[in-house]
C-alpha cells in the first residue's frame, strides 16, 4: 500500500480459510479521508462509481418518461449507496480485535494464531440494527525486527458477542515473530465500500511475558551420534586423547555395543572373541563411554553462499548442542563474533534477547536469531575464548569446501562421482561438520603454533606445527535428511 497522504489504487488478495479456499481480489480506490495511522479508511470498488454514474441517468430517464418505477429505482440505488457506505463503517468500528501468539515454534511448522473479535457495544440498544458479517481479518508481524510478514487474510462468518477465530501461517521460517498490527476489513452488506481499521500493536519490554512474541526455532533432528567415536583421533591434545567433561548421569558398566578399535582405546575393552571372528580389532563400548566430550563453535563470519546453506548450519549446530545435553555431555557453545560484547557493538538480531542463564536455553535463544554476519560490521568485536587448553573436541559446522563435498558425502552413504570434480566453481550449499584447533583464529584465518596428532588426518610433523589448520572433516551434510545418520 501506499502513503495515506494521497489516493491510490491497489490490489488486495484475501483468502477465506473457513468456508471455500477461493481467493477474493479487491481492486478499490483507497481514501485515508483521517491522518491518524489508526483511523479508518475507505475503499471505493469501481461498482460504487458506476451506481453513482446510473443515478442521474436513470433519474433523467424517469422524468422524460414519467415512469414512478424508474424514480424508485433511482431511490433504490441511493439508499444502497447509503446503507452500503456507512453499514461497514459502523462495524468496524464496534468491533474489537486482540490476537495471541503461541511462545515457541519450529522451523518450518504451522502455527496457529488466536484472534479474539468482540462488539464493544459503542452505539448502545441500537448496536442491534447494526449485524456484523463476513468481517475479514489480517495480521502483521514483524520478523527479526526489521522484515514485515504479511499472513493470509480470513473471513469470519459473524460477529455476535465474543468469538475466537484461528489463522493458520503458512510454515514459518526461523526467527523471532512480533505482533505489529491487526487489521479489520468490512463491506457488508453490498459490498460497493469498504472500511478498514489497523489496531496497532505496542510491545513493552518490561513485561517479561507477552503474547506477542513468537520465537521460531531452528530445526532439531535426533542424531544416532555414530561420529563421536571418530572425533577421538581428531582432537588437538598433545597426547591425541580425548577427556570426557564431567557427565550429570551416574556411570555405569553396561555394555552398549561393539565398535571398531580407534587409537586410545584401552587394551582392556577389546572383546577378543569378536576380533577373531571378524579379523579385526573390535572394542566393547559402553553407555558412557560412548559420548566423549566436545564443544560447538559457529563462525557468522564465514563465507556463507545462500540461505539455505546458513540455515542447514544452524539446524546442525543446535542438533548437536541438543545430543551434547542428551547424553550428558553439556558442550560449552560459542559464536564468533563473540555475543557477549558491549551491548551497542552486538550485532541487531541481539537487540531483542532476553536475559537467559547459560545452557541449553540461552543456545536455543542464539540460534533462533544468528544471521551471517559481514566482516566489514564485524571488524573490531572481540573473539571467543576457545579455550586453548582444554581436551575436549571442538566441533564446527561451516560451509563445505567444492572438492570436499563428494568425497566426505560418502561417511553418510553417498555415492562418489569423480565427474562432480570438475564442477568445482559451481556453488555447494552443503556443509561440513569439522574438528578443528581451538588456536583457531577466525578474524584472520591464520593458525599459529597449530599441532595436531600424527594420526589425524594430513598431519606431518606435531613438533613442527605442520598439521591440518582446517581440522578434520568428519561428515558433510547435504541436506536435513542427513543430520540424524550424522
Amino acid at each position: 500500500m501506499q502513503s495515506s497522504s494521497s489516493a491510490s489504487w491497489n490490489k488486495l488478495p484475501f483468502q477465506s480459510n473457513f468456508k471455500t479456499d477461493t481467493t477474493w481480489r479487491l481492486k478499490a480506490l483507497r481514501l485515508p479521508i483521517f491522518v491518524a495511522a489508526t483511523a479508518p479508511v475507505l475503499w471505493l470498488e469501481l461498482r460504487f462509481f458506476v451506481a453513482c454514474c446510473l443515478i442521474p441517468i436513470i433519474y433523467l430517464f424517469a422524468g422524460e418518461t414519467g415512469n414512478q418505477w424508474f424514480y424508485m429505482l433511482a431511490g433504490a440505488i441511493m439508499a444502497a449507496l447509503f446503507i452500503g457506505f456507512f453499514f461497514p463503517l459502523v462495524a468496524i468500528l464496534d468491533t474489537n480485535a486482540e490476537c495471541s501468539l503461541p511462545p515457541t515454534a519450529v522451523r518450518d511448522e504451522c502455527v496457529p494464531l488466536k484472534v479474539t473479535l468482540n462488539r464493544r457495544g459503542i452505539f448502545g440498544p441500537l448496536s442491534f440494527f447494526f449485524p456484523l458479517k463476513w468481517l475479514m481479518i489480517k495480521v502483521y508481524l514483524n520478523v527479526n525486527n526489521a522484515k514485515q510478514s504479511l499472513l493470509t487474510p480470513i473471513v469470519v462468518d459473524e460477529v455476535a458477542g465474543e468469538i475466537n477465530a484461528f489463522i493458520l501461517t503458512n510454515p514459518v521460517q526461523r526467527g523471532v515473530y512480533r505482533l505489529s498490527a491487526i487489521e479489520l476489513f468490512s463491506c457488508f452488506p453490498f459490498g460497493m465500500a469498504w472500511w478498514s481499521k489497523k489496531i496497532l500493536i505496542k510491545y513493552d519490554p518490561k513485561i517479561a511475558e507477552t503474547t506477542n512474541i513468537l520465537t521460531v526455532y531452528p530445526k532439531l533432528d535426533t542424531m544416532e551420534a555414530n561420529f563421536l567415536y571418530r572425533i577421538r583421533a581428531a582432537t588437538d591434545s598433545p597426547a591425541g586423547l580425548l577427556t570426557s567433561r564431567a557427565s550429570s548421569r551416574a556411570q555405569t558398566s553396561s555394555v552398549k555395543g561393539i565398535r571398531d578399535f580407534v587409537h586410545g582405546d584401552s587394551p582392556r575393552i577389546v572383546h577378543w572373541a569378536s576380533s577373531a571372528k571378524y579379523g579385526k580389532l573390535l572394542v566393547r563400548e559402553f553407555d558412557t563411554e560412548g559420548a566423549p566430550g566436545f564443544d560447538v563453535i559457529l563462525n557468522l563470519q564465514a563465507d556463507w553462499r545462500s540461505d539455505e546453506q546458513f540455515e542447514l548450519a544452524v539446524a546442525v549446530t543446535h542438533s548437536l548442542i541438543h545430543l551434547g545435553h542428551r547424553v550428558g555431555i553439556i558442550p560449552n557453545f560459542w559464536v564468533i563474533p563473540d555475543l557477549d560484547a558491549e551491548a551497542q557493538r552486538l550485532p541487531g538480531f541481539m537487540a531483542d534477547m532476553p536475559p537467559v542463564p547459560a545452557g541449553l536455553s540461552r543456545s536455543s535463544e542464539i540460534l533462533a536469531r544468528v544471521e551471517p554476519v559481514d566482516m566489514d560490521f564485524a571488524d573490531g568485536l572481540s573473539m571467543p575464548n576457545l579455550g586453548a587448553d582444554a581436551h575436549q573436541a571442538l566441533l564446527t559446522v561451516r560451509p563445505a569446501l567444492a572438492s570436499n563435498s563428494n568425497r566426505a558425502g560418502a561417511d553418510l552413504g553417498r555415492d562418489y562421482d569423480e565427474e562432480d570434480d570438475e564442477h568445482l566453481d559451481e556453488e555447494i550449499y552443503s556443509v561440513e561438520l569439522a574438528v578443528i584447533p581451538r588456536t583457531h583464529s577466525a578474524a584472520t584465518g591464520v593458525i599459529q603454533n597449530v599441532h595436531m596428532p600424527l594420526h589425524e588426518q594430513g598431519a606431518q610433523n606435531r613438533r613442527q606445527g605442520a598439521g591440518n589448520p582446517l581440522g578434520r572433516v568428519i561428515a558433510v551434510i547435504h541436506d536435513y535428511e542427513d543430520i540424524h545418520l550424522l
